[in-house]
């Protein structure tokens, strides 16, 4: 099916045709098929190893990115790369702990509130929007208010790498996965 595509093309959405030998057809056509299966079983596709510089990513870890102000390579990093396979620390990464109904200590998204009296709580989010806070406070009574009036600021562990990953280069990521493959 693709073949006579690729061959004469589709000239009614702009795709020229292509004076191509049924070989070259051949191959393209498998290549295509093979990313549209790559795509569609993506757990088949596996990280073997890093490409970036070791040095830089350890350079990047502990000052330019400034991962270590978080992170330990002798606490929760200790034997990372020991724990997870590269595509499953890549995507740790990239995509860190999603939103749980349930929040881990690691993940959980906390918040100051400070009414107009001065009076304070603190305690894990449960919900926060233009108009209202929500949250439990240490005894685990449920607060919820205005926002009128009120300081609150909120404390979200992942903020940090959100922020990081809108400004790492391609290079620098490289480079950071290819340390922490290090930490076996």
């Amino acid at each position: 099916m693709i073949g006579p595509v690729i061959l004469n093309g589709r000239p009614d959405k702009g795709m020229p045709s292509f004076k191509m030998t049924p070989d070259q057809i051949s191959d393209i056509s498998a290549f295509l098929h093979g990313r549209v299966r790559d795509i569609r079983y993506r757990q088949l596709y596996h990280v073997k190893e890093f490409s970036g510089d070791v040095r830089a990513g350890e350079a990047y870890f502990t000052q330019t990115g400034r991962c270590a102000s978080c992170h330990s390579v002798t606490g929760d990093l200790n034997h990372i790369a020991a724990k997870y396979e590269p595509e499953v620390l890549l995507g740790r990464m990239l995509y860190p702990a999603p939103r749980r109904s349930q929040p881990s200590p690691r993940t959980e998204v906390t918040v100051t509130v400070t009414l107009a009296s001065g009076q304070s709580f603190s305690g894990p989010l449960a919900h926060l929007d233009e108009f209202t806070v929500s949250m439990y406070d240490a005894s685990g009574d449920y607060h919820t208010w205005n926002r009128e009036g009120l300081a609150v600021i909120v404390h979200d562990p992942l903020t940090a790498h959100l922020e990081f990953l809108q400004h790492v280069t391609d290079d620098e990521m490289h480079n950071v996965m290819a340390y922490l493959e290090t930490l076996k």
